[in-house]
């Protein structure tokens, strides 16, 4: 692979992502949600001792060949705080290992309360507002989150069927996180997709397109941010040793240019990826042991280029500390194609 012409010798990146899908159960049944999301035939079960136990055992697998890389747990669903005693695993995953940090993907619904009793265990939330949310609610939880120096992206989903109604509440959402106090929290627009479920589906109109790009637009023009409040979280909320880890949470390259060797963020998310060409054939990826995800039934997989679960290895399952075994070892690349099928094998480390 090479960027602007330069061949890219390895990509650094210290952080193991584990991405667990808590059931396909959710109180909101948004059609336009990608497919499995809500249907509601596997709801997560009660977080047990057995559960936390294999969530050990995960950790103390990886810790065996990466002792100081940072895990981050991406917890999404259907709902996951919908999940019976989730409060016992989320202080489980912070408590088992103190260089981690809990991502959390929700609607945002339970109490006002247990978001008080619960928010010191979560990092960074991905939040979305929907034709089902209280608009009363969020604004709670947003002043919430701002208290605490959460890191926040909150999406309005907006589609033809409630463009006004969404379009108001961005709105105000838009007014509340303006100031400098709510400097963590990051507001967007998700727009409706079409989906196998999704019959009522029309497209936005050309001018419905231009009053969303002008309301985003309009955010970023007027965002406040207070840079002391971001140094705090970044120096303090997420809980990393070492510098050097730190700085390559966010995926670096390595190349030679003009004799110079240079180290830069790799940016492929972030308008660089113009600037790639070729493909990754013959690096060593890494992507197996650092991109991982856990089904919404519990089962474990492994992402050498796409989701492929182990036979028989459920974390939820008694025998999970027997079966699973974890895996450091490279996969040498033979894909052609320039893009890999998502984010975390794309930018996992990688070694020419």
């Amino acid at each position: 692979m090479k960027i602007d012409g330069n061949e890219i010798t390895e990509v650094l990146n210290t952080r193991i992502v584990i991405e667990w899908a808590m059931g396909n159960w959710c109180n909101f049944r948004c059609p336009y949600c990608f497919d499995e999301a809500n249907l509601g035939t596997h709801k997560a079960p009660e977080v047990t001792p057995l559960v936390q136990a294999n969530v050990t055992h995960l950790v103390k697998q990886i810790r065996k060949h990466n002792p100081n890389d940072h895990i981050q747990w991406t917890l999404s669903g259907g709902e996951p705080t919908a999940q019976k005693k989730f409060e016992f695993l989320l202080k489980t995953l912070n408590d088992i290992d103190d260089n981690s940090h809990v991502m959390l993907v929700t609607n945002g619904t339970r109490p006002i309360t247990w978001w008080k009793n619960n928010i010191h265990q979560v990092e960074h939330v991905i939040l979305s507002h929907h034709i089902e949310s209280k608009i009363e609610h969020n604004i709670e939880l947003l002043k919430l989150f701002a208290e605490h120096k959460t890191n926040i992206a909150i999406s309005v989903m907006i589609g033809a069927q409630n463009f006004d109604q969404a379009v108001k509440d961005y709105k105000i959402l838009a007014e509340l996180t303006t100031p400098k106090k709510f400097t963590h929290i990051k507001l967007m627009i998700n727009r409706f997709r079409l989906t196998s479920r999704n019959d009522e589906f029309n497209e936005l109109s050309k001018e419905q397109h231009e009053i969303l790009n002008s309301l985003q637009e309009q955010y970023k023009l007027n965002k406040q941010i207070d840079e002391t409040s971001r140094i705090f979280w970044r120096s303090n909320r997420i809980r990393i040793k070492e510098k050097l880890y730190r700085k390559y949470q966010t995926p670096h390259i390595k190349y030679t240019k003009d004799n110079e060797k240079i180290i830069d963020e790799m940016g492929w998310y972030r308008g660089k990826r113009n600037r790639y060409e070729g493909n990754w054939v013959g690096y060593k990826c890494y992507a197996e042991g650092r991109a991982m995800h856990i089904r919404y039934d519990g089962g474990m997989g492994r992402l050498p280029c796409k989701v492929v679960f182990f036979k028989d290895v459920n974390i939820f399952d008694e025998d999970f500390v027997n079966k699973y075994k974890y895996n450091n070892e490279p996969y040498i690349c033979d894909k052609t194609y320039i893009d890999c099928n998502c984010a975390g094998q794309l930018e996992a480390k990688k070694v020419l």
